[in-house]
């Protein structure tokens, strides 16, 4: 365990770094001190999740401070991962609802230099602290079929309703999830869930949306199947569709429609059970035809009432027009139990940034990061302007002005002793550029070709930092290489 001191504006950020043992691999956790890890909870394709003790938490009911805290491994080597981690930090901040997964807290690297903490721009390892819950859907359907719990209509009916009244928050903020499926529905040990993996979310802006990789295939809607991997223009209808299917699937403990590979073979599973194809599909399938079956033929055995087979017969409609919005659902017999208007919060529609650049996304995080840690805030608010007149300026910079005439009253000087001409001077003279990289508010990377008189680059350096950044410029050490 090593613990090293990190101190922000008279405020102290320690960190102790923990190896944790994932089978035969151990990966290293970075984390606050208040954190305490306690053990493995698993490992996915894009992070690992531990468990971990919050110090400074107020104990839950049961006298517990336990949270998640879920590790996305370099981050910015991967520009898929970037994006899908930003756009859910970014949306889950948004929310604030008890069937939505919380950030609780973002951890990313620190660097001291020249005295003072600042965030390491080579950004890597990034940490969201998160609600810890103890299951997911796909682990629940998975006890329930080795017979270890009762999955009866009331227990049902108690996960679809929070599923629902958790969707109609995130509709009403503007936001489809795009990827409902069992093992993105978490759930504890007192039975609440909270929809989780906001990677694939989109807004409803009208606009068209890219389908691929939308969703996992036994929980696609038609019309993305139907659009491959073409950009449509679908809605809210996509989620209805997959909340449908994660319903049938608690009813009879298996997938409601499991199809093969491709979207095709998908599409011929649905029209199994819903017949088919329709008319829009006949110049792909023909003269095939389906004759569908009845959900009662499906739901033919167990605990299943009349309201709960309509329920996911208006969700699972092929024309995504036919089907129940989520106030509608809510508003349906089978949940008449559970439904109350009053205690199901909407939400302020965002402007959320759903694509990022590589620009973008460091800025992204690190004001993510400030929103947690408003300690911090001025520091970031310095890096962005900088970044902000790098970018005004372009990152190529001209020395300008004085440095300039420096460098060729001395190429001539030289030149005289060399028996260079004119000419030759001010071709090599021209030649000299500076590239700036701003890698922190007190460090520059200063480049240079054709310049091999270091005493000149640092003059260079110093006056191409100066007129770049006059409002931040001070005279500052060079390091010459």
């Amino acid at each position: 365990e090593r613990v090293s001191p990190m101190q922000f504006c008279n405020e102290k950020l320690r960190t102790t770094c923990v190896g944790v043992h994932f089978g035969d691999r151990v990966e290293t956790f970075e984390v606050y001190t208040r954190y305490t890890i306690t053990r493995v909870l698993g490992q996915g394709a894009y992070g690992c999740v531990v468990e971990a003790e919050d110090a400074l938490l107020e104990p839950d009911e049961n006298g517990s401070r336990s949270v998640a805290i879920k590790k996305l491994p370099l981050i910015f080597n991967h520009p898929h991962i970037t994006k899908s981690s930003l756009r859910e930090i970014t949306i889950l901040q948004h929310f604030d609802h008890p069937n939505i997964l919380r950030v609780r807290d973002i951890i990313v690297p620190l660097m001291e230099a020249n005295g003072q903490v600042m965030i390491d721009l080579d950004l890597a390892d990034v940490y969201l602290v998160l609600d810890k819950m103890d299951y997911d859907l796909t682990e629940v359907l998975a006890m329930s079929s080795r017979g270890e719990l009762e999955m009866d209509m009331q227990q049902r009916r108690f996960f679809l309703y929070q599923m629902l009244r958790g969707l109609k928050c995130i509709h009403s903020a503007g936001v489809l999830h795009r990827d409902l499926k069992p093992s993105n529905i978490l759930v504890n040990s007192a039975c609440e869930i909270k929809i989780c993996d906001f990677g694939m979310a989109r807004g409803t802006d009208g606009s068209f949306m890219t389908t691929f990789g939308v969703c996992t295939q036994w929980y696609r809607a038609p019309e993305l199947l139907l659009a491959g991997d073409e950009e449509s223009e679908y809605d809210q209808a996509v989620d209805i569709w997959s909340v449908g299917c994660i319903m049938g699937e608690l009813m009879i403990n298996a997938p409601l429609f499991p199809g093969k590979a491709s979207p095709n073979k998908q599409l011929e599973a649905i029209f199994e059970i819903l017949g088919g194809p329709p008319e829009c599909c006949k110049h792909t399938w023909g003269d095939q035809y389906w004759p569908g079956r009845s959900w009662s033929d499906i739901f033919h055995s167990g605990d299943f009432g009349e309201h709960e087979i309509d329920l996911v017969n208006r969700m699972c409609k092929f024309d995504p027009s036919q089907r129940v919005t989520v106030i509608e659902a809510l508003e349906h017999p089978h949940l008449e139990e559970w439904h109350d208007p009053d205690d199901e919060p909407v939400c302020e529609r965002g402007e959320f940034t759903y694509t990022f650049d590589e620009a973008d996304a460091e800025n992204a995080l690190l004001r993510q990061f400030a929103h947690f840690h408003p300690e911090v805030g001025d520091h970031i608010k310095a890096l962005q302007i900088l970044d902000d007149q790098a970018a005004a300026s372009g990152a190529h910079v001209q020395a300008g002005g004085k440095a300039q005439v420096q460098e060729q009253q001395g190429a001539q000087a030289e030149a005289q002793g060399q028996g260079q001409t004119q000419a030759e001077v001010q071709a090599a003279s021209t030649e000299t550029d500076v590239k700036l990289h701003l890698r922190s508010p007190t460090e520059f990377l200063c480049m240079a070709d054709d310049c091999s008189d270091m005493e000149k680059f640092a003059d260079l350096a110093r006056e191409a930092i100066k007129g770049q950044f006059q409002f931040y410029y001070t005279p500052v050490s060079i390091k010459t290489a």
